[in-house]
């Protein structure tokens, strides 16, 4: 049987797929999202109003779990994918397909955890949480069907994790919205038919697995060959996925803590009730977020692969860049919600969910800085340095959490969303960049006042600009709405493209449009080329 013995047999024997420029990456994740993000605020009231608060609050309570079942990874999945990306990059088979079969069978014995954990803790969470005795049985069915999923998610993860590593994100973006579609189309059925949020967990569990299988198949097209056996087991290739994933198993834990007990606090603070107005501003956050954080998960496999080439001056440059165009995406993002909030609250969802606005400004406006020095966190884990990034995940966790607990015991759902956000603010403003900066050897100075700084003040512009839409509208109509739009985004998109952005970015940027634009012009051409032989065509005969 032939083996693989040398690094340079591996070379000239991988066949390493093109990858999607990040330009059309994250136009087509933007789309993904985009489809998401309008199906989500479509179905989302009609899940609402017909389930109630009571009931939505168990659905958003369940749905919280899943990233505690997320635990139970121990920082293999993001480990898996990181040293794929690396060995795509090495272009090494040998390799490749090491990592592939021993996170796979890491990823087997983790998913078997999941579904026995769930059996135990159902009935001490439902005792913790105050459960009301008419919700016990769909709480027990829901806990269950969440680690099902989650059991498929993670098994699978692998095949996902090597087209990630392979920058196929058009392809992705695609299956993405077939799965959004059907889930939220049948899932609305389900609803209206009064099948409740049970109907609805399995609709997500029978979809996703739908999902899984199409991203295997595309997997083993790009990748024929993969392969990720339970006998390409290496304990050495182990030791190393659980060592990299170790610190990331710490970040997770903090994840948690940080964000995921938010609504079970609520919860125990204030019952369902409150915790179903806390589910829906929890639902916007995580859409928004979903699809800010967009520009910035694209470019980790990116960082993987220059880390993994050893171009240290490519890595700086291209993470400047990066870092920019993130921070002016997150911020113009950022502001818009936080201005125009109330004013999409109301239109959504109607008046008697105004609580769940200041709520929803509060998570946004503290997570801003999160999103926009995503990409520095990718550099840590690039650079295998993600150990200080756990350190300070830690860090604010135990804060978050205490926070939460006293403001939330005092103010309520509020309180416990500002008790989340205020140590994220403090860390991101001072400690993160200090050593993200430090890490990868570029100034620190111009790295905080672009991403920091003139990043922040495009968010309080935008935000203070438009908090007055809805008091304006009310008094003279509509047609004031686009006068201070315009006008408010005159005034950040010079903040952005003078202050966040600079010289170069704003090259690369024209460029890029300049290509889009003829790319799509060629298209044009070519289609009216056809079609103008068509029609002589039709005229001959």
């Amino acid at each position: 049987m032939h083996k693989f013995n040398s690094i340079e047999e591996t070379d000239n024997e991988f066949k390493i797929p093109p990858r999607t420029s990040l330009f059309w990456g994250a136009i087509s994740q933007w789309c993904s999202m985009g489809v998401s993000i309008i199906l989500g605020l479509i179905v989302t009231p009609i899940i609402i109003h017909k389930l109630g608060k009571e009931s939505y609050g168990l659905w958003g309570l369940v749905a919280s779990f899943v990233g505690f079942y997320g635990l139970f990874d121990f920082g293999l999945r993001s480990a898996t994918s990181r040293f794929l990306g690396n060995a795509i990059g090495a272009k090494n088979l040998q390799q490749f397909n090491k990592v592939a079969s021993t996170g796979k069978c890491l990823l087997w014995a983790v998913s078997i955890l999941i579904i026995i954990c769930s059996l135990i803790i159902i009935e001490p969470l439902k005792n913790l949480l105050l459960i009301p005795e008419q919700y016990a049985v769909q709480f027990r069915l829901l806990v269950i069907l969440s680690a099902a999923r989650m059991s498929v998610t993670i098994v699978m993860s692998i095949y996902g994790g090597a087209l990630r590593a392979s920058e196929d994100f058009i392809l992705l973006s695609c299956f993405q919205i077939t799965s959004v579609i059907s889930r939220s189309l049948i899932g609305v059925i389900v609803v209206l038919m009064g099948k409740g949020v049970v109907g609805l967990a399995i609709v997500n569990v029978v979809i996703g697995g739908f999902y899984e299988l199409i991203i295997f198949l595309r997997c083993r097209i790009r990748f024929p060959q993969l392969r990720a056996t339970l006998s390409g087991f290496d304990k050495a290739t182990a030791r190393t996925l659980a060592g990299f994933g170790s610190a990331t198993f710490i970040v997770t834990i903090a994840a948690i803590v940080r964000s995921k007990l938010d609504i079970m606090l609520v919860t125990r603070f204030g019952g369902l009730s409150q915790a179903g107005l806390y589910a829906v501003a929890l639902s916007v956050f995580r859409y928004s977020s979903t699809s800010i954080l967009t520009v910035a998960g694209i470019t980790w496999p990116r960082l993987n692969k220059l880390q993994g080439t050893g171009n240290q001056r490519e890595l700086q440059a291209f993470f400047r860049r990066v870092s920019h165009i993130t921070a002016a995406c997150t911020s113009l993002l950022t502001g818009l919600l936080i201005g125009l909030a109330p004013l999409l609250f109301r239109l959504w969802v109607g008046r008697e969910y105004e609580e769940s606005v200041i709520v929803f400004q509060i998570l946004i406006g503290g997570f801003f800085l999160d999103f926009a020095t995503n990409p520095g966190i990718g550099s840590l884990y690039a650079t295998a340095h993600h150990r200080y990034f756990a350190a300070q995940t830690t860090v604010e966790a135990i804060f978050s959490f205490t926070l939460a607990f006293i403001l939330g015991s005092k103010f309520g759902m509020k309180g416990v969303a500002l008790g989340m956000v205020i140590p994220i603010i403090i860390i991101k403003l001072t400690i993160q960049p200090w050593y993200v900066t430090r890490n990868l050897s570029i100034g620190f100075k111009p790295y905080w006042f672009r991403v920091i700084g003139m990043a922040s003040l495009t968010t309080i512009v935008l935000a203070l600009g438009l908090l007055p839409v809805e008091y304006t509208m009310a008094q003279y109509g509509w047609w004031t709405l686009p006068l201070i739009m315009t006008v408010v985004l005159c005034i950040a998109g010079t903040i952005l493209w003078l202050l966040v952005l600079d010289k170069i970015d704003r090259i690369y940027i024209v460029s890029r449009i300049k290509q889009a634009s003829n790319k799509i012009a060629y298209l044009r051409g070519r289609i009216c080329f056809f079609h103008n032989k068509h029609l002589k065509n039709k005229n001959a005969n």
